[in-house]
């Protein structure tokens, strides 16, 4: 069974669903056409390149129903520090967990962002949604995701 397969069995038509770690939107591709237009798929991506990336896929016709968050979810709200590195073998691999912040991981340079954090309590309040669908993927830090819900 592939994503796809899965996230339909989660995902109805009018549900909220949540895209935690969505990078540049390859599972709101999936999710917002599975919700439609009385549902939303809200997606959380705090590296800022790829956030442009994932705003620009929610201005496209067909996927007007993501929401894209520049924010971290974590388990309070407030900053952190997110690390990534230049190398391009590294791309996918930026973290806020600074015990992954390695050259192993993240190439020569680490570099650092101060971001905006945020609980899943907090988003579900403030949107007045019960999601459907929690999708996270957020490099070693999903821990901290779950314990702000």
């Amino acid at each position: 069974m592939d994503m796809k397969e899965v996230y339909a069995l989660c995902c109805k038509p009018g549900d909220t669903c949540l895209d935690v770690g969505a990078n540049v939107g390859q599972t709101a591709r999936l999710i917002a056409p599975l919700v439609g237009s009385s549902g939303r798929c809200v997606s959380f991506e705090c590296h800022p390149g790829y956030f442009a990336e994932l705003s620009m896929l929610a201005a496209e016709d067909g996927f007007r129903n993501v929401e894209p968050c520049c924010r971290a979810l974590s388990g309070e709200v407030g900053y952190a520090t997110m690390y990534f590195g230049d190398d391009p073998e590294a791309a996918e691999a930026s973290t806020l967990m600074p015990e992954l912040a390695n050259q192993a991981r993240l190439g020569r340079t680490i570099r650092r962002l101060k971001v905006e954090t945020d609980t899943v309590d907090h988003v579900c309040r403030e949107r007045h949604c019960r999601p459907a669908l929690i999708k996270v993927d957020v490099e070693g830090a999903e821990e901290h995701v779950f314990s702000g819900a």
